[in-house]
């Protein structure tokens, strides 16, 4: 594991030749050069209460992948924390295994560099922006290091309380205890009935959704093994007849698909020592300090099960709901009417009238060689560049035409996707040249006067 690259060197906690006195030297250091430079130093010495028990197993998971470490690594560690579980035993009586979703393994090898890494990201996240620390050999100190013990160091008591200054990322919860004592049923039953209870309870007069019977238990040639084995009476969770009465109004032409009115309900003995408490989850207003209110409804003292009688009835209801799973989600229709198909446009008008425009103007017939060089050359006495799009409406000529003999006459220019003449071609001058000319002659006019007026000093002296 690459753990010694990434974790800061503030840290000496599990670190291959560091230790406690490394820190504790390091800090009587840090204390007599303050002292000698006279700077004020404030120090905050944190330790952190069950810090291996409460790192999240997905935070570290997540941290890991931040940090550059390889997929398989981390796959590997997620199996191995996979399978822990645990069971919490209270006054003898031991709960349900449940999954572990926080903590490292104790007496692991790997656990103290696990720690390490959540603990380098979450000093990294805390002093990202935050600049205060004590200034010697021009290095900022703002912390030292030993696994979970933390001494923060600062010039100033409000950098050190802007520091410790952290938002408290647990929610608190509330939990109503007031009816934990009590003792209540937990009753399984088929998903079907379960789901007619969550469509119809609220039509139930008074809450009743159905009453427990107790009848006779069958005897004779047809009654069942626990019947015969001296059990005298079974008991039956009935339907209330206003929950009956609304299925039927729903599924008038469809009487196969009923539910049976009548259950058979099943009690079993809680014996394995396991405490079992059922609660509730509310959720609170946006402006309470609690996000949720959770209450125990009670501690459960006896299991049932609420099983169909497998009549005919039941028979018929689970065929129909077998075929229509079995039935495709997407079905092939026939077609009575003529549907009206909008298909998409096959062109613009921008492109249509371009193609009419094209056909008004005709084919373009290739003229000579020499006609065409003539429009060519006086279309450049006007302009010095020229685009391909512009020859083509000067000359009227075919493009591929046009293209080889521009190709033969003309320098293309990238800039601005235009063609210019090549210089043996051009018969235009220069302004340049004009000037140069103009002045030239202006100096030979200039000496032609200097010589009249000598010859006419020279006269008058004679």
């Amino acid at each position: 594991m690459k753990t010694e690259e990434e974790i800061a060197i503030e840290q000496a906690g599990f670190r291959r030749g560091r230790g406690t006195r490394d820190q504790v030297v390091n800090l009587r250091l840090l204390l007599e050069k303050a002292h000698e430079h006279q700077q004020t130093v404030f120090m905050c010495f944190i330790d952190f209460k069950k810090a291996f028990d409460s790192i999240s197993h997905n935070k570290l998971w997540t941290t890991m992948m931040k940090m550059g470490y390889p997929p398989h690594l981390i796959n590997l560690l997620a199996e191995l924390y996979q399978k822990q579980n645990a069971k919490v035993k209270v006054a003898g009586t031991v709960s349900e295994s449940f999954h572990i979703k926080k903590g490292v393994r104790q007496g692991c090898v790997i656990s103290p560099y696990l720690f390490n890494i959540i603990a380098e990201m979450a000093m990294r996240e805390t002093l990202e922006d935050f600049t205060g620390g004590i200034q010697i050999g021009g290095q900022e100190i703002t912390n030292l290091r030993y696994a979970d013990d933390i001494v923060l160091t600062t010039q100033s008591m409000n950098k050190l309380q802007e520091l410790m200054s952290t938002n408290d990322p647990s929610v608190p919860i509330d939990v109503d205890l007031t009816r934990s004592s009590s003792g209540v049923w937990l009753v399984k039953m088929p998903k079907y009935l379960s789901q007619i209870l969550n469509d119809y309870g609220d039509v139930a007069a008074n809450g009743e959704i159905g009453r427990l019977v107790k009848r006779p238990a069958p005897t004779g040639k047809g009654s069942t093994a626990a019947a015969a084995s001296g059990r005298t009476q079974d008991v039956f969770f009935c339907l209330n007849d206003q929950i009956m009465e609304k299925i039927k109004e729903k599924n008038k032409s469809q009487d196969d698909q009923l539910p049976p009115r009548e259950h058979r309900f099943c009690l079993s003995n809680i014996s394995d020592g396991v405490l079992r408490t059922v609660y509730t989850r509310t959720l609170n207003n946006p402006n309470s300090p609690m996000s949720e209110q959770i209450a125990i409804v009670g501690k459960v003292m006896q299991r049932a099960e609420v099983r169909p009688v497998e009549n005919e009835q039941y028979m018929s209801m689970k065929r129909k709901q077998f075929e229509t799973s079995q039935e495709p989600a997407r079905k092939a229709q026939m077609i009575t009417k003529k549907t009206n198909i909008y298909a998409p446009k096959r062109d613009h008008e921008e492109n249509k009238q371009r193609e009419r425009m094209k056909k008004a103007m005709g084919k373009r017939v290739r003229s000579s060689e020499e006609s065409v060089l003539n429009r060519i050359f006086d279309a450049f006495s006007k302009n010095q560049y020229i685009s391909m799009s512009a020859l083509e409406t000067i000359t009227q000529q075919p493009k591929n035409f046009l293209q080889q003999l521009v190709k033969k006459y003309c320098n293309y220019n990238s800039a601005g996707h235009t063609y210019e003449l090549k210089s043996q071609f051009r018969h235009y001058s220069a302004p340049k040249e004009d000037k140069d000319d103009d002045i030239e002659d202006d100096d030979d006019d200039d000496d032609d006067d200097d010589d009249d007026d000598n010859n006419n000093n020279n006269m008058d002296k004679t």
